[in-house]
C-alpha cells in the first residue's frame, strides 16, 4: 500500500468509526425508560460491534496502514507514531475494562448505567483526541510530501 492509499484508508475508516461513535453516544444518552437490563443489553450489543470495528482499525493502522509508512518515509516523526501506537494500547485496555464491567451487570442498577455512561464517554473522548492527533500527523506528512514533491 502506498502513502496516498494508506492516508485515504485511514480517513475513511475514521469516518466509519465516527458514525458508530455517534450511534453509541446516542444510545448511551437515551434514557433507560424500559428495563435497565434491556437498555444494557442494547448498549452491549452496539459496543461489541463498535469494538470489533475499532480493534480491526487499529490493527490495520499498525500493521499495514499509515504507521509503518510514516516510520519509513518520515523517520523524524517516529516519536509521534510511537505515541499514537502506545495510545492504542490504552484504548484496548479501556475497551477490555468496559467489556469486563458489562459482564458483571446481569441485573444492572441505575449506578451501573451511570458507570457505563462514564466509562464509555471517557473512552469516546480519548478516541476523539486520538483521531485528531492521527489526522494531524497524516496532514503533516501530506504537507511535507507536497512541499518536497514526493
Amino acid at each position: 500500500m502506498d502513502w496516498s492509499q494508506a492516508a485515504k484508508l485511514a480517513l475513511e475508516e475514521h469516518r466509519k468509526l465516527n458514525r458508530e461513535v455517534d450511534i453509541l453516544r446516542l444510545r448511551l444518552n437515551t434514557p433507560s425508560q424500559e428495563s435497565r437490563l434491556r437498555w444494557m443489553t442494547q448498549c452491549v450489543a452496539h459496543f461489541n460491534h463498535f469494538q470489533e470495528l475499532l480493534l480491526t482499525h487499529m490493527e490495520m493502522e499498525e500493521d499495514g496502514g499509515f504507521m509503518p509508512i510514516v516510520r519509513e518515509r518520515r523517520p523524524t516523526l517516529e516519536q509521534r507514531v510511537n505515541a499514537l501506537e502506545s495510545e492504542h494500547g490504552t484504548i484496548r485496555k479501556a475497551c477490555s475494562e468496559l467489556q469486563d464491567f458489562f459482564e458483571t451487570c446481569t441485573d444492572p442498577t441505575t449506578e451501573d448505567i451511570q458507570q457505563v455512561r462514564r466509562m464509555t464517554g471517557a473512552l469516546l473522548d480519548t478516541l476523539r483526541d486520538h483521531e485528531n492527533e492521527e489526522n494531524k500527523l497524516i496532514q503533516d506528512v501530506l504537507i511535507q510530501d507536497i512541499g518536497t514533491g514526493d
